[in-house]
């Protein structure tokens, strides 16, 4: 595992804020490991989506909050 200075920030912001954080950069940075080991070290419940998915990019293209909160249901 490679060390990353932001994982203990995220990690902290998200233990110790209700609002939304958003993790965003360049392609291959490892934006989605360094969010999966912070999963993995809490534990948490999670829902993975890929919005390259056509599913995906049809539900929040249209920004229907009911189909949102359909798709993060249980």
């Amino acid at each position: 595992m490679i060390n990353r200075i932001l994982f203990t920030e995220v990690k902290d912001k998200l233990i110790n804020s209700t609002k939304i954080i958003i993790i965003y950069g360049a392609r291959q940075v490892g934006k989605t490991t360094l969010v999966q080991e912070i999963i993995k070290d809490l534990d948490l419940k999670s829902l993975s989506i890929n919005a390259d998915e056509q599913k995906y990019i049809d539900v929040f293209s249209q920004r229907d909050l009911n189909k949102m909160l359909l798709l993060v249901e249980g």
